[in-house]
């Protein structure tokens, strides 16, 4: 039983620490709803922004939310590394979700709980009846005419 608590575990972790670009959650900026991949820094684009962003290739609009994997946020990269991490989908830009997306966003993340609430109700279960479980066997003498037995 420990082996797959570990197990799980380290799945668990490990898909904490990737970087999927179409895994997003909802971000208020200037208190407007943007999708945004987890595990990235983000910010406003404006004038400003979307000029330098624009001389590295990334062609976003005013008003959106620029965002890049939080692995590259500081890191200083030569123009083939940059153009490597662009290709890769670790850089991009979000517009203003809709409120219709936004509603569909809070369902799917009140199923999504509620589905997770039942796996770990279902493997609380079965770990309590494999702990609880104990298996049991007679053994029996014979002493003559005699017959004793023992369950365990």
């Amino acid at each position: 039983m420990k082996i797959i608590s570990i197990i799980l575990m380290l799945i668990f972790i490990s898909g904490c620490a990737t970087f999927n670009p179409a895994d997003r959650g909802i971000v208020f900026v200037n208190d407007k709803p943007y999708k945004v991949p987890y595990n990235s820094r983000y910010w406003y684009v404006d004038s400003e922004v979307k000029k330098n962003l624009k001389r590295m290739g990334i062609s976003c609009k005013i008003g959106q939310v620029s965002w890049v994997n939080s692995k590259y946020a500081n890191a200083n990269v030569s123009e083939k590394e940059r153009d490597a991490i662009i290709k890769s989908g670790n850089i991009g830009c979000s517009s203003v979700v809709s409120k219709e997306e936004m509603n569909y966003h809070i369902e799917s993340q009140k199923v999504q709980a509620m589905q997770q609430q039942a796996a770990a109700a279902q493997s609380q279960a079965i770990s309590s009846a494999v702990q609880a479980y104990k298996p049991r066997y007679t053994q029996c003498f014979r002493t003559g005419s005699f017959v004793s037995c023992n369950t365990f």
